[in-house]
């Protein structure tokens, strides 16, 4: 779960973490150890860590490059990915004939053959 370390006031996205350290470095340096959930605030009020809402990719889409986050109207942290289509398979344009397939299958064998026939014990 990827939480947010924040201020409170200004709200301000100071850094993400992909779960929840311990210790918490806050940045004036002080260390704050055992947060087990992400809605922790502390003690003077300055800074929160809360949880990250999600990004869902959408349908036929991939995401592009690194998240971003922002807090919306709710004040809720929120991660976001710019996105793009995903390409479409290439689809290859000829295909071989049934000539062409036996004309490959001919070689394959003869190299087959001509391995076994190389490692071959002598009769």
């Amino acid at each position: 779960m990827t939480v947010a370390l924040t201020t409170i006031d200004p709200a301000k996205i100071v850094t993400t973490y992909s779960e929840i350290p311990n210790p918490l470095i806050l940045p004036n340096g002080e260390q704050v150890f055992g947060i087990s959930e992400a809605n922790w605030t502390s003690q003077n009020n300055v800074y929160s860590l809360v949880p990250v809402t999600p990004f869902v990719t959408p349908n036929g889409q991939q995401n592009v490059g690194t998240p971003t986050y922002f807090f919306d109207a709710a004040n809720n942290v929120i991660e976001t990915y710019a996105t793009q289509t995903i390409p479409a398979p290439v689809i290859p344009t000829e295909v071989p004939t049934l000539a062409q397939l036996q004309a490959q299958m001919a070689v394959i064998q003869a190299q087959i053959a001509a391995l076994v026939a190389a490692n071959s014990p002598p009769a």
